[in-house]
């Protein structure tokens, strides 16, 4: 079976003819239709910005911190450099 081609944004291509049926010239066309565009893209990146936000919960996180990252005070750090020493 064959690909089906690829025939472009055919929502774009309707306003495009849309507005060429208004008598509007060819480099109008072009800024309107970038600038439509433009926002459509906006939009849609804000839309999936959002939905990667709302499957966050920072209350159920969990994070994955190594040792030697956390600070302690001065004796736990004495004791854990010392446990390193002697058992590695």
């Amino acid at each position: 079976m064959k690909k089906k081609k690829c025939r472009g944004n055919r929502k774009i291509q309707r306003y495009r003819r849309q507005l060429y049926a208004q008598g509007l010239d060819s480099e109008v066309v072009a800024k309107l239709v970038a600038k439509k565009l433009h926002l459509q893209q906006q939009q849609q990146e804000q839309q999936n910005h959002e939905e990667t936000l709302e499957g966050y919960n920072v209350e159920n996180m969990e994070v994955y911190i190594p040792l030697d990252r956390v600070c302690f005070d001065f004796f736990h750090v004495l004791i854990y450099k010392m446990h390193t020493i002697f058992f590695t």
